[in-house]
């Protein structure tokens, strides 16, 4: 008798972690996936790396677009084409 009561408690605590523990995964889950465009906003040079990344792959242009037209890479480059050539794929 004492131990199937022990037993059954252990069931029940296992049962009891099983279940925080999903919870817990869940909710991360969520949490990573919420709003993950927006979510922090993107500052400067990490919009400028994305934009040229983008237009690379899309347009096969390295540099800007203002109204529609073209023009030159300007000095924020300097030590960003590595980084650019690893966000390039993504597009």
């Amino acid at each position: 008798m004492q131990k199937t009561r022990k037993l059954i408690h252990s069931q029940i605590s296992l049962n009891k972690h099983t279940l925080i523990l999903l919870i817990i995964t869940i909710l991360l889950g969520i949490a990573l996936f919420y709003r993950l465009g927006s979510v922090p906003p993107l500052w400067y040079d990490e919009g400028w790396i994305l934009t040229v990344s983008r237009n690379w792959a899309q347009y096969n242009y390295y540099g800007h677009f203002l109204t529609g037209k073209p023009i030159p890479v300007t000095l924020m480059n300097t030590g960003k084409p590595a980084t650019i050539l690893v966000v390039y794929p993504c597009f």
